[in-house]
């Protein structure tokens, strides 16, 4: 069957960056998951280590800072393989971003410090902060500088954009943890004991891959904009979104 490159030269919209999202979240669960998963689980044992055993725990300090920029950075990877029609194996997208996650994790940190510190002074900077400096950990991955460089890219990405941006990934988080987080938080609360915790462990998993593939996106579309005027993602048919069949003279190699 030919393989489908994802055209990340293409502008999207909110609606466009959510089909998109959820389109290749189902077309590539199995890796999304399995690199997610990666993170989440020594998260969740080095929280449960400490005693923290409610996994409503997307506020700490180890989710915060930890988790969410290495699996940005995974999916960073993942995506841009899919752009040039390759499919990577979890293990081929741990192996080739490896090198970036420290950069990432960094910048993620330097990320989660700023938003602190700009809600401690005034909930205006806070807000402003946690939408100019949070690209930073895919500028790490893609951009190849360091962490204090991946935050400066990140900001210049988001110049004349604050509000979209910020609208886009409100509507976004409530959107996908809706759809990612809620129904599994209700099995597991009436399945409760171990069972119940495996289930809140993948929900996390989930709204996690979910949020940081968008995230992944919307990166990917800002770059396009800043670059000046490009074409619009096409209009999804059928299961499709804005990809381009290749035929089987052209069919690009598999990881």
């Amino acid at each position: 069957m030919p393989a489908r490159r994802l055209h990340l030269e293409h502008r999207r919209d909110l609606g466009d960056l959510l089909r998109t999202t959820l389109w290749l979240f189902a077309r590539h669960a199995p890796t999304f998951l399995a690199v997610t998963l990666l993170v989440v689980g020594p998260a969740w044992v080095a929280l449960h280590r400490l005693g923290d055993t409610d996994l409503a725990w997307g506020v700490t300090p180890v989710w915060a800072v930890v988790v969410p920029p290495l699996v940005t950075a995974l999916h960073v990877r993942i995506v841009q393989r899919l752009g040039e029609g390759v499919t990577p194996t979890p293990w081929a997208a741990v192996a080739e971003a490896a090198g970036r996650l420290p950069t990432a994790l960094v910048a993620g940190a330097l990320y989660a410090i700023g938003v602190t510190i700009g809600l401690a002074l005034l909930v205006v900077p806070g807000w402003i902060v946690a939408v100019r400096w949070y690209f930073a950990p895919q500028a790490a991955v893609l951009d190849r500088g360091g962490p204090i460089a991946a935050v400066r890219a990140g900001h210049e990405l988001t110049r004349g954009s604050w509000a979209r941006i910020l609208v886009y990934l409100v509507a976004a988080g409530v959107a996908l943890g809706v759809l990612g987080g809620v129904p599994a938080d209700l099995l597991a609360h009436a399945v409760g004991g171990g069972a119940g915790v495996g289930v809140d462990v993948l929900a996390q998993t989930v709204v996690a891959s979910l949020t940081a593939l968008f995230g992944t996106l919307l990166y990917f579309d800002l770059r396009v904009r800043q670059a000046g005027p490009g074409p619009r993602a096409a209009q999804p048919a059928g299961r499709g979104t804005a990809f381009a069949r290749r035929g089987s003279a052209g069919a690009p190699r598999r990881a």
